[in-house]
């Protein structure tokens, strides 16, 4: 008698879990779906031909010449640390001062900062 009652409570919970691993199942298939219209919008809002008609929509041509412009890395450096720029791809500065004088410099244009 207790083992049958032992079995119908094995048998309840178990039936309760796959309930709940079915509930979870649904939900990573939702959040599957959802991840990919999102994935797909992002890519129309950063296709190049969206962006375009934004620029011309706001008044914006294009340029007859383009050019790159010299930045002193010193000043880019000085920038960087005055904004308080985190991001790994915009703090990659070359200069030719050694390392005391990197950290006198970022010392210079820190002050008052923690």
């Amino acid at each position: 008698m207790v083992a049958m009652l032992g079995a119908a409570v094995f048998h309840t919970q178990l039936a309760e879990r796959q309930l709940e691993i079915d509930q979870l199942e649904r939900q990573v298939q939702e959040e599957r779906a959802r991840f990919d219209e999102l994935r797909r919008d992002r890519a129309v809002l950063r296709s190049p031909q969206r962006i375009a008609a934004e620029a011309i929509a706001l008044g914006m041509v294009t340029a007859e010449t383009g050019r790159f412009v010299q930045v002193d890395p010193m000043q880019l450096a000085m920038q960087l640390a005055a904004a308080e720029v985190i991001r790994d791809d915009s703090t990659r500065v070359v200069a030719e001062a050694g390392p005391l004088d990197q950290f006198r410099d970022v010392k210079s244009v820190s002050v008052g900062q923690p």
